[in-house]
């Protein structure tokens, strides 16, 4: 088991303060109080928590540091109604029921909006995301086919990272049992009234408990952001490494006469990711009621290694494409809010042994929260998606197979909220998910 480092050895953090950094150093009050009642995981957009008809969760990043929680795992790890399996090569995420050999497709990952499920069956990575980057995590219960289409079967988790609002900065090093070195590094700036800058960097490396299950796992993401009372813009580039050896699985007599130790039958397997993500997002108010939003992005990630002597060499890459129109009009019962966007996508997977497959995705979506009185409001939405994937398999499809499918959703539902403090809500939506 491995030690939290400021519980066992040493600690050593030393804060580079700048002029507004002491400021904002720990949450206050107010701060935790606004990240826990606006988010952005339902309507791709900030809204109020008590206004959606969904049930939503929001980990606050006062809530992560009392946690005490090294890792994106280990905060979801502890929260009821997620389920967290791991085979030492990727955690999966399980909402509303859905087992292990199905949670990975069914349950979507987001980072600050982008997706970062596979187009194949293998598991999103969140590892590559350093707990000092966390700003809050936003979780949603249940289906948001409408807003997200494939793969929001099960619900949603959204990692929300920090962006250089002020400036400060902060250097720590830990370690801890099973010879665990850790440091981190950030820092952000103003570079004029408009534009900032943030730096971050992590690095860790860790015998780990059982034997030949090193690892060492480094980071980098760099952040330039502008924004006015008009428009926003930003552009951010990150690097990801991960290398760990495998111990693999043990006979029940192996595990009680040393749980420690790793399967000698294959002594040479491993794991390495190394994942290249560079994005970039634009907003425009267009008046007073529209605004425009559109984010690009570009996931290139390969993974080599040997498992149970078989060596494995994946490589993908995603691009994305997400534009969309908000509307908040002022009624006489409240906000009346339209959301309308298109996500366009191309994934490509390929693989050792002849196998790979390329995909392109285009959706349209629209939803529409319409205030029927002060206290009672519906939600209505639908989605339209089609798909195309080229496919070669060596063996089953050597020359190669192209097959196309379409999908839709709809949602409709009610929110009603009799004071501030309280709702009650009714929603139906259908889903689907492409195989």
């Amino acid at each position: 088991m491995r030690t939290s480092i400021t519980l066992l050895a040493l600690s050593v953090t030393t804060a580079l303060t700048f002029s507004s950094f002491a400021a904002t150093a720990s949450p206050t009050n107010s701060n935790i109080q606004k990240d826990a009642e606006h988010i952005t995981v339902i309507g791709r957009q900030n809204n109020k928590i008590l206004d959606l008809a969904s049930h939503i969760k929001v980990i606050s990043n006062a809530d992560i540091l009392l946690s005490g929680a090294t890792d994106i795992v280990d905060v979801l790890r502890g929260e009821a109604g997620i389920q967290v399996s791991d085979s030492n090569s990727g955690a999966v995420f399980s909402l509303r029921g859905f087992g292990a050999g199905q949670a990975a497709n069914n349950t979507l990952i987001l980072v600050d909006g982008r997706r970062i499920n596979n187009i194949d069956i293998a598991a999103p990575s969140i590892s590559a995301i350093p707990l000092n980057q966390v700003e809050r995590i936003e979780i949603l219960s249940g289906s948001a086919g409408v807003l997200y289409g494939d793969q929001a079967v099960g619900g949603v988790i959204n990692i929300v990272t920090r962006s250089p609002e002020n400036a400060g900065g902060s250097v720590t090093l830990s370690t801890g049992s099973f010879d665990t070195v850790e440091a981190r590094a950030d820092v952000a700036g103003a570079i004029s009234d408009d534009w900032n800058y943030y730096l971050t960097g992590h690095h860790e490396q860790s015998d780990n408990y059982r034997r030949h299950n090193a690892n060492e796992t480094g980071s980098l993401l760099g952040r330039l952001q502008y924004k006015s009372d008009e428009r926003t813009f930003f552009v951010e580039s990150s690097y990801y490494d991960n290398n760990r050896e495998l111990a693999n699985a043990l006979s029940s007599e192996q595990l009680k006469s040393d749980p420690r130790q790793f399967n000698s039958l294959y002594p040479t397997d491993y794991f390495h990711d190394i994942t290249k993500v560079i994005r970039s997002g634009y907003g425009q108010n267009i008046n007073k009621t529209w605004r425009f939003d559109a984010n690009v992005d570009y996931t290139d990630s390969e993974i080599n290694g040997i498992s149970y002597d078989w060596p494995t060499k994946n490589q993908r890459s995603l691009l994305n494409i997400n534009p969309r129109f908000i509307a908040n009009y002022t009624t006489n019962h409240g906000l009346l809010n339209i959301i309308a966007g298109a996500d366009i996508s191309r994934g490509e997977s390929e693989f050792l042994f002849g196998r790979s497959n390329t995909q392109n995705l285009v959706c349209f979506y629209t939803q529409a929260s319409v205030p029927l009185s002060k206290k009672l409001s519906y939600i209505v939405g639908g989605r339209y998606s089609r798909v195309e994937d080229s496919l070669v398999d060596i063996t089953k499809y050597p020359n190669g197979i192209d097959l196309d499918e379409s999908a839709h959703a709809l949602e409709l539902g009610l929110n009603y909220r009799p004071d501030t403090d309280q709702r009650f809500y009714l929603r139906a939506e259908d889903n689907f998910r492409f195989a």
